[in-house]
This record gives C-alpha cells, sequence and structure tokens, in this order.
C-alpha cells in the first residue's frame, strides 16, 4: 500500500520526498517542503545542476560526491550543502545529514531549507525533541515559515500531544489555508480529539485537491462513523477500497459495515479481500524472518 497517514513531504527544490496523498497508515510523520524559495546559487552553477540532476533522477550517491566536490571549492556555498544533506538524507545516512546540515546553518543561520532537511533527519531518526528544537530555531528567524508550523504540529501529534500540535496547525491553515497537508492533518486532530464534524470540514477542503485519495475517503469514513452515519461510513470505505484494492483496513471496515446493514454480498466480498490481503503480508512477515 503506498505511504501517506504520517505524511513526510518533498523538498520542492531538491526533489525530496515526492508529495503522493494516495498512501496509507505508515508515514513518518515530517514533510519536507511547502514552496520553499530557491537558494541563489553563488558559483559553480554547471556542476551545482548536474548534481542536482543526478539527485532528481535517484542517483544520490554520485549527487552527493557532486555536491562534496562543489563544498571543497566554495565553502560558503549553501545550496550543496543543502543539496549533499538531501543526498544524504535519501541514502539514509543521517550522521552525514546532520553534518551537513550543521555546517551549512552555521555558515548561514537565515538558511530555512537546512533548518527543515536537519528536522526530517531527526525526526527520521526518531529524534522528534530535537527535530522540533530545530524546526523551533527556524520560527524564531521567520514565524509565517508554514512548513515548519505543519512539521512541528505533526511531530506534536505523533507523540499524542495534541494539545501543544493545534496551535501550530492552526497557524499554518492560517497562512496557507487551501493547503490540503494542513487540512488533513488538523482533521486526523480533529478526529483524534473527538470532533467529527469539525475533522470533516478540514478534509473536505483537502479531497477538493485530491478527491481519489483513499487515505482522505478512509478519514472521511471514520468521521461519519464516529457520528453514528454508517451508511455515509460504508460509503466512503467502499471508495477507500476502490481506490487502493491493497488498502486491507478499508476492505475490512467496509466488511463490517456492510454486514450491519445487511449488505451479506459486499461484507462477504470485502472480508475475503482482507483475508487475502492478510495472507500476503504474513507471508511477506515470514519472508522477512529468513
Amino acid at each position: 500500500m503506498p505511504i501517506f497517514r504520517f505524511l513526510f513531504l518533498s523538498l520542492a527544490l531538491l526533489a525530496l520526498l515526492p508529495l503522493n496523498l494516495n498512501c496509507g497508515p505508515e508515514d513518518p510523520a515530517v514533510p519536507t517542503s511547502f514552496n520553499l524559495r530557491p537558494i541563489p546559487v553563488s558559483s559553480n552553477p554547471n556542476l551545482l545542476q548536474q548534481a542536482r540532476r543526478k539527485s532528481s533522477r535517484g542517483a544520490h550517491r554520485q549527487a552527493a560526491r557532486l555536491f562534496s566536490q562543489i563544498i571543497q571549492r566554495d565553502p560558503d556555498n549553501i545550496p550543496a550543502y543543502a543539496g549533499l544533506a538531501h543526498a544524504s538524507l535519501k541514502l539514509g545516512l543521517i550522521p552525514q545529514t546532520v553534518t551537513a546540515c550543521t555546517l551549512g546553518i552555521a555558515r548561514d543561520s537565515t538558511a530555512l531549507e537546512l533548518f527543515n532537511i536537519l528536522a526530517a533527519a531527526y525526526s527520521g531518526d526518531g529524534r522528534y525533541g530535537l527535530a522540533i528544537q530545530t524546526l523551533e530555531r527556524a520560527l524564531a528567524q521567520q514565524p509565517d515559515f508554514a512548513l515548519a508550523h505543519v512539521n512541528i504540529g505533526g511531530m506534536h501529534a505523533k507523540l499524542g500531544q495534541y494539545e501543544r500540535a493545534e496551535p501550530h496547525l492552526r497557524a499554518a491553515r492560517a497562512l496557507v489555508p487551501r493547503d490540503p497537508i494542513v487540512r488533513r492533518r488538523l482533521g486526523e486532530l480533529f478526529l483524534k480529539t473527538d470532533r467529527p464534524d469539525s475533522a470533516l470540514a478540514e478534509l473536505a477542503v483537502a479531497l477538493e485537491t485530491y478527491p481519489k485519495s483513499e487515505t482522505l475517503h478512509y478519514l472521511v469514513g471514520q468521521c461519519h462513523a464516529a457520528l453514528g452515519q454508517d451508511p455515509e461510513a460504508l460509503a466512503a470505505y467502499i471508495r477507500s477500497s476502490n481506490l487502493d484494492p491493497s488498502f486491507a483496513e478499508a476492505h475490512y471496515l467496509t466488511a463490517a459495515r456492510a454486514r450491519r446493514q445487511g449488505r451479506l454480498g459486499l461484507a462477504d466480498s470485502s472480508l475475503q479481500a482482507y483475508k487475502r490481503l492478510q495472507q500476503i503480508a504474513d507471508a511477506d512477515q515470514a519472508q522477512g524472518k529468513k
């Protein structure tokens, strides 16, 4: 199943972790882009463009080598530090990512992209406290940095700290009111804090941008279920499972709601789909243990 439920978005400038709303429940907590302004290129423009092309095509090791060469020639080249950090993060090299960001920030403490990548590295390593502190440093420089607000809110929510998450997510919504990621995050928060009506309002806005997101339809189903609106919940779960036939939980909930409403044929077919997916997941898990 594609991943989205705890979203980790792309750095637009560097093609970091592309946005995909059509995904499931395993997402990391922190997106890494929100229409950031490009960093001006001070030197080595041709080599920098070549490195960026390598990175955008997934050749992250080659890109990292090129970015390192640029830094050796020009230690003040902030785009190269950002590129090296991005490539290192994509390669799963957390210490190298942290080092690249730290060195870059030491040379330019206003490079918000580096703060964001550094926070993504900490978050991906499970060090949410450090990630939040890093983004708070960015907010101290630019209070209207919407990405920092949504990322801090997302991490607090992941930690179950909903009272801390909500002000940041509301601040992000005020700055980017039509952004589907912010609306979805708020929708999830309202759902988890027993405000399904408010959650539906947020998810409706997100669906205007991503009407074919199985995750959003699943969340809508959860809201209707919390409100006791079984027909609406079933319709949303059906849309979710149709959009992503590998979404096991959507099939299971479709089966449960359909049986309650006397739609036994739909209930049986959905339950069979759920069982097939569970068998595949169990087989994959067993294979992984060998």
